[in-house]
């Protein structure tokens, strides 16, 4: 699904891919032609929870590391995200 990932100024658009493999990962639109991208393997998830976007909207999700960082996506398709 279309999202970008946000760390409260900078935006990189992208596509999140969450499926049944082992790792979730973000593949960036303005490097399509690079293999450069965002993998986390579900394995050092700590946590995942809802993120709201300047205190108002509830359209981020905010995955958390076993290593303390902290990710968060903001997607149009939240409540499919959520399912």
């Amino acid at each position: 699904m279309k999202a970008v990932l946000w760390d409260g100024v900078k935006q990189i658009h992208g596509e999140l891919i969450l499926d049944d493999g082992d790792a979730v990962r973000f593949e960036m639109e303005d490097f399509q032609d690079s293999s450069l991208s965002l993998v986390i393997p579900r394995s050092e998830i700590a946590s995942i929870r809802s993120y709201k976007v300047y205190d108002i909207l509830s359209s981020g999700m905010e995955i958390i590391t076993k290593d303390g960082k902290k990710n968060v996506f903001v997607v149009e398709e939240i409540l499919k995200l959520k399912k």
